[in-house]
């Protein structure tokens, strides 16, 4: 699989890491072959029928009713494992990446993006592609926060979800232009003051084509820290500025406006722009994604979501 504009050559990552562990299989395979019945670990790779990869000997150890284990056995499932990790570390780059490019502090990575993708936040989302990235687009806090520097954990594997990976981001920045609302609203003057949230909690999801098909953020893990009471993303940004914020319940309330406003930043996308499980969390009013936007600022293709 290869994915082209990542900065990484995911044909090339894959082989490089498969290369460097295929070393230790000769070593594995052997001691298996020995365990298994073989007179030494050489045998594994004898000539001889009786030891040829692929044919079984039986340890005089094991019972009538213990599996015997053969080489191809163990190489089988050492290339399985092997495979699982070259994807896994390719995709906690690929998260990096993205970490760094989320269209919210820096500019999107677009390429990483999967037709389908779906961000939800604490109190935003869920919000389809399209509308994600015009929503951000319309902040650019990396143009009023010129400054801004996002210091991202390493990604480690959901447990239970292992299309999943999870990670803490420190965002630190000086408010020194003025911060856009959209085209309606006016933008707020610089205020110079500096944002420092509390560690945020982020996820993206991949689907089989290693492209991002979810992604969580704004979750502040310790609201004891910072200096933004608790809030992330742009709620951390307005109470840095110095604007009120209403209350989760009250905020929903308001943001209903903006649902019907062409080029107005979403807080929830339309539910027939939503792919499969997020169609039960979306509005059923106001305008759909196509009406949306005079131009998709990032000339993504606005496509229909897939059905779950």
């Amino acid at each position: 699989k290869t994915v082209t504009g990542t900065g990484i050559d995911q044909t090339t990552e894959l082989e490089a890491i498969r290369s460097s562990m295929w070393a230790s299989l000769a070593l594995i395979v052997a001691l298996a072959a020995s365990a298994s019945g073989f007179a030494t670990p050489r045998a594994a790779f004898s000539t001889t029928p009786a030891a040829r990869v692929g044919h079984t000997r039986t340890s005089p150890m094991l019972t009538a009713t213990e599996k015997t284990v053969t080489v191809a056995d163990v190489a089988q499932g050492f290339a399985e494992k092997v495979g699982d990790f070259a994807e896994a570390e390719m995709r906690k780059q690929l998260a990096m990446q993205w970490a760094q490019g989320d269209g919210f502090w820096q500019p999107p990575a677009v390429e990483l993006m999967a037709l389908d993708f779906v961000f939800l936040g604490g109190i935003i989302g869920p919000l389809s592609k399209v509308d994600y990235l015009n929503t951000v687009g319309s902040f650019e806090i990396y143009k009023s926060f010129p400054d801004v520097t996002v210091s991202v954990a390493p990604f480690t594997q959901d447990p239970v979800d292992t299309d999943r990976y999870w990670s803490v981001v420190r965002v630190k920045g000086t408010h020194t232009k003025p911060q856009s609302l959209g085209k309606i609203l006016p933008a707020l003057p610089a205020s110079r003051n500096k944002l420092e949230p509390g560690p945020q909690a982020i996820s993206v999801t991949f689907d089989k084509s290693n492209k991002i098909k979810q992604f969580t953020g704004g979750y502040v893990a310790d609201k004891r820290e910072g200096n933004t009471g608790g809030y992330g993303a742009f709620f951390a940004v307005l109470k840095t500025i110095g604007v009120p914020i209403p209350p989760p319940e009250l905020f929903t309330v308001l943001s209903i406006g903006g649902d019907f406003l062409k080029d107005t930043p979403k807080s929830v996308s339309h539910v027939e722009d939503l792919p499969g499980k997020f169609k039960k969390m979306g509005r059923s009013f106001g305008l759909r994604t196509a009406d949306a936007w005079s131009a998709n600022r990032f000339k993504e293709p606005t496509t229909e979501p897939k059905k779950a």
